[in-house]
């Protein structure tokens, strides 16, 4: 039969050909698997006039059809037809025998075997190999030649052409996909990598256990894609577990979570020390699966947390749709529990180190605190014996001897012939008498002045500098403003024992001639300052020796305040108090 162009159905017209390689130029573009089979199919069915067709893809035995990808049946058809056909009769003879096949009636082929139920009438056959890469990948079936009652032999040839183009389009693909899994594999082994260099430093950088835990959960969400994350430890040898941290959907309702063991997916992975996948755990009653459930998750992989050779715990991943975990994620989630373990117990350590460490710091400042004490008592027991030995030589030198001399001159009273020579000798007694109680007062006010007690600071100054200055014959100058209300007595004592010392060293190192003593209240604070004219001395030879300096600052420590000394040669000396205003109550 003829066409009105003069040529037969199955004519290579020009048309066809650019069809062909316009289909050729699309398959070489397209990577995906699916979209190049199904485009082959289409192709082939429209430049070759076929009604039907399909592309059957091999099994990796090649023993029969793994796929069946069809054109030009309705999904009705598709529905009411049941089963695709799996590889037998003619596709079987075409996958045993990968030559080309072309008949004007299939069904009368003695390698038919019919056709099921509700499947269209076919008649017209066609089926050529498709090649990748020197194997066969599947075939390409054609039925029912549109206008005419069978292929020809040209169509045969532009099939063949097709089907060499189809085969490097799937080699194409292929390639595509398995690039397209190295790459994921790569960004996990990334992830893997990142996640292995973070625990590396959380390690390095002695981070807490507990922030540990949380970013452990974290790394092995972002590891496998999942919803949810979670470890659970045991805690005091019980038969349970406690969720330590969880991120994720709905996370926070689980922290916290207390996990029976007894007959878990969790005491099945940490008895077994080995991972475990569960595709659908939301049905299950054992253990994680209650809080599987309150987390809307379905698929689980549990890794067990080891030390020591004993598990110590379980790391869950979770998803909320089945089958979500294959074989790559339970590997890689046991991985990376392994290396979680390492990272988790050496933090424990580094924590119990840490305490160890802060335990022996706080024992070597205790130590340090004690010697401190100790040397501070001793200092105030030598200031104490060295008051006790000056007290001392002065009641001896002074108070002592007048009294030796007032008994003296009673024994030659008594023995005076004489009243008007008794009278004479009982009115010297009476000068030393009055001289040696003079010495007692003083002696007595500077242990401690009952003026202080009775009146205040500011009248027991003002009694002591008017002493000083008739028995030293330095010109005193006084000045205090302390206003009306009277400072706590510790404070009032420091302030007088600091002038009082200060005073007497001026006496006996400064050689001055005058002395300044100025006490005010400024600033909430109490401010006192000895200055003298005298020849001054050198800070670093003399202010860590001197023993007056200790003292004073020691008494102005032990009331929160602070003793500052200045001085050099030829300058004279400056002796500076502040202590913390405390008036007294009532």
């Amino acid at each position: 039969m003829k066409t009105e162009t003069g040529q037969q159905p199955g004519d290579a017209r020009p048309e066809r050909l650019w069809e062909l390689i316009e289909a050729g130029v699309f398959l070489s573009e397209e990577l995906d698997l699916s979209a190049v089979l199904r485009r082959i199919v289409e192709t082939a069915c429209r430049v070759i006039g076929a009604r039907y067709g399909a592309l059957g893809v091999l099994n990796e035995d090649r023993s029969g059809l793994s796929d069946f990808v069809f054109h030009g049946l309705t999904e009705e058809d598709r529905e009411r037809i049941g089963h695709l056909p799996v590889g037998r009769g003619l596709l079987g003879a075409l996958i045993q025998d990968p030559r080309p096949i072309r008949l004007s009636d299939l069904n009368s082929d003695p390698r038919s075997v019919g056709f099921p139920a509700y499947h269209p009438p076919m008649n017209s056959f066609l089926g050529v190999p498709v090649r990748s890469r020197g194997q066969v990948f599947g075939n390409l079936y054609l039925t029912e030649k549109q206008g005419a009652s069978e292929f020809t032999e040209e169509d045969e040839r532009l099939a063949i052409v097709l089907a060499s183009q189809a085969g490097v389009a799937v080699e194409n693909a292929r390639l595509y996909e398995a690039a397209r899994e190295s790459e994921i594999e790569a960004a996990r082994r990334l992830v893997e990598l990142e996640s292995v260099h973070e625990l590396g430093s959380a390690v390095l950088s002695e981070i807490d256990p507990d922030r540990v835990l949380r970013m452990i959960a974290m790394r092995a969400r972002e590891l496998v894609r999942a919803d949810t994350a979670a470890i659970a430890l045991r805690e005091d040898d019980n038969d349970e577990l406690r969720v330590r941290v969880a991120v994720g959907v709905r996370a926070g309702s689980a922290e916290g979570l207390r996990i029976p063991l007894e007959g878990s997916f969790a005491e099945m992975t940490m008895s077994r020390r080995e991972p475990m996948a569960v595709h659908d755990i939301a049905t299950d009653e054992r253990g994680f699966a209650p809080m599987a459930r309150a987390l809307y998750s379905r698929s689980v992989v549990f890794a067990p947390l080891v030390e020591g050779g004993e598990a110590i715990g379980v790391l869950g991943v979770m998803h909320g749709e089945t089958g979500h975990f294959g074989r790559d994620e339970l590997f890689a989630v046991s991985r990376f529990a392994s290396l979680a373990s390492f990272a988790f117990v050496n933090a424990r350590l580094l924590e119990a180190e840490r305490r160890r460490a802060d335990m022996e710091s706080e024992l070597a400042e205790a130590r340090v605190r004690s010697e401190l004490q100790d040397q501070t008592l001793k200092a105030v027991i030598r200031a104490q014996e060295e008051e006790r030995r000056r007290i001392a030589r002065e009641l001896h030198d002074s108070a002592g001897q007048a009294l030796a001399s007032i008994l003296l001159g009673l024994k030659v009273v008594s023995q005076e012939k004489t009243f008007e020579d008794a009278k004479a000798r009982l009115a010297d007694l009476r000068d030393v008498t009055a001289e040696a109680a003079s010495e007692v007062r003083r002696i007595a006010l500077e242990l401690r002045p009952s003026v202080l007690d009775d009146l205040g600071l500011e009248a027991a100054l003002e009694r002591y500098t008017k002493d000083f200055e008739e028995r030293t014959a330095l010109d005193v100058q006084l000045s205090i403003d302390l206003g009306d209300q009277r400072l706590e007595e510790e404070i009032e004592t420091v302030v007088y024992r600091v002038v009082q010392e200060a005073l007497t060293n001026v006496v006996k190192y400064a050689g001055a001639r005058a002395v300044n003593v100025s006490v005010q209240r400024r600033n909430g604070m109490v401010c006192a300052s000895v200055s003298d004219d005298g020849g001054g001395f050198d800070l670093a030879d003399d202010e860590t020796t001197g023993l007056g300096i200790r003292g004073m600052r020691e008494r102005a420590g032990l009331v929160g305040g602070r003793l500052d000394v200045r001085s050099s040669p030829r300058e004279g000396t400056t002796v500076e108090l502040e202590l913390p205003d405390k008036p007294r109550n009532g």
